[in-house]
C-alpha cells in the first residue's frame, strides 16, 4: 500500500530533525577534537624537549587545523541544505497541495546561495575560521623569532 503524502510528510520531516542534529553534534566534536589537535602540535613545535623544532609537527598541525575548518564547513553546508529542506517541506504541509515535492526540487528552488548564505551567517563558521588565521599568523610570528618566548 503507498504511502500518503501526509505520512511521507511526517516520515522525511523526523527524518531531517534527526540529521540536522547529527551534522550539528558531528561538527562541535571533530571541530573540536581536530582544533586540539592540530594546536597541540603547533605548541610541540616550540617545546624545549625538541631542541630542533622539526618542521614536520608545524606542517601537521597546519593540516589538522586545515581539516578541522574543512569538517565544520562540510557539515554546515549538510545543516543547511537539511534545514531548507525541513523549512520548505513545512511550507508545503501548510497547504498540502500534490504534488509531494522532492528534495532535488526544494534545494533547487532555494538554491546554492541560500545554503551559502546559512552557512555564512553561522557564528560558529565565521568564529573559527578567524580563530585559526589568528592562531597561525601568531605561530608564524613566534616561529621565526618575531615575538618572546
Amino acid at each position: 500500500m503507498p504511502v500518503s503524502d501526509e505520512e511521507r510528510f511526517k516520515l522525511e520531516y523526523k527524518k531531517l530533525d534527526d540529521d540536522i542534529r547529527h551534522y550539528s553534534t558531528t561538527r562541535s566534536a571533530l571541530t573540536s577534537f581536530l582544533m586540539t589537535v592540530g594546536l597541540t602540535l603547533l605548541a610541540y613545535s616550540f617545546s624545549n624537549s625538541y631542541p630542533s623544532h622539526p618542521s614536520f609537527l608545524w606542517i601537521t598541525g597546519l593540516l589538522v587545523l586545515s581539516a578541522a575548518i574543512y569538517v565544520c564547513l562540510e557539515f554546515s553546508r549538510r545543516t543547511e541544505r537539511s534545514l531548507i529542506h525541513q523549512k520548505e517541506l513545512w511550507e508545503w504541509s501548510k497547504k498540502m497541495s500534490p504534488p509531494y515535492p522532492s528534495r532535488s526540487h526544494l534545494l533547487r528552488r532555494a538554491g546554492r546561495r541560500a545554503v551559502l548564505a546559512g552557512m555564512i551567517g553561522d557564528a560558529m563558521n565565521a568564529g573559527l575560521i578567524v580563530a585559526v588565521i589568528l592562531i597561525v599568523v601568531i605561530f608564524f610570528f613566534c616561529k621565526y623569532g618575531l615575538c618572546e618566548h
